[in-house]
């Protein structure tokens, strides 16, 4: 009986040293500790964010970074600014709500393309690209818009590429005016006759303008819709 006896007193000795860790025994929690076997209420529950301080979306209070992170995009984030930057997420103070300042002052504008509808009969077949009878010279010409005393002008450059070298640098000028919405353009071309063109849009980016009417004499009315780029 004896014998029986020692075996159960070391069980008990062994168990009774066992050493008390404390800390959190809930798995489930972000400061879980496998070797704490008495929980001592401190478990932190996960929270998952972004925890890059630098990045748009850092959240303080993650403890668990999740791969979430975005990089601060700056630009205009007022969408009905003409420059509005739907790609930005921090506002950079930049947005622009003229439509004269919009035109104006971003820079010259260079035609990007001009698209005819319905096409036109060129050599055996149809373009709609009317740049096509346009001059290569004449293709990066440059558009200068300006606002002074309530009057627009404008002024087209001669670009890189001059059809005459001996040609003055100015290759036109003229006025412009716009409706009350900013809906519609006026051009007045050298004192010529005025022209009316839809304004589908503009931004710091691009300026298109939509005209309707017989642009090719034939009797046929077409749409032609000019984008201008920076």
């Amino acid at each position: 009986m004896k014998y029986l006896i020692l075996p159960l007193l070391l069980v008990l000795l062994v168990s009774s040293c066992k050493k008390k860790i404390e800390g959190c025994t809930d798995s489930t929690m972000y400061n879980y500790d496998p070797l704490a076997n008495e929980d001592n209420g401190s478990c932190i529950a996960v929270i998952s964010g972004c925890m890059d301080n630098t990045m748009f979306n850092y959240n303080p209070l993650a403890n668990t970074d999740d791969a979430s992170c975005s990089p601060v995009v700056y630009g205009c984030i007022d969408a009905d600014a003409y420059n509005y930057n739907s790609g930005a997420n921090t506002e950079d103070n930049t947005c622009i709500n003229s439509f004269i300042e919009i035109l104006t002052e971003q820079g010259d504008w260079i035609i990007s393309t001009s698209v005819i509808d319905p096409p036109v009969a060129f050599g055996s077949g149809e373009v709609t690209d009317y740049l096509t009878f346009t001059e290569n010279c004449r293709k990066d010409d440059l558009i200068e818009y300006a606002f002074f005393g309530g009057l627009g002008t404008y002024t087209i450059r001669e670009g890189v590429t001059k059809c005459d070298p001996n040609d003055p640098n100015t290759y036109e000028v003229g006025a412009w005016t716009i409706n009350t919405d900013s809906t519609i353009f006026y051009i007045t071309p050298n004192a010529d006759s005025m022209q009316v063109w839809a304004i589908n849009k503009i931004s710091d980016q691009e300026f298109i303008l939509e005209g309707i009417g017989d642009f090719q004499s034939d009797g046929i009315t077409r749409t032609l819709t000019n984008t201008f780029v920076h």
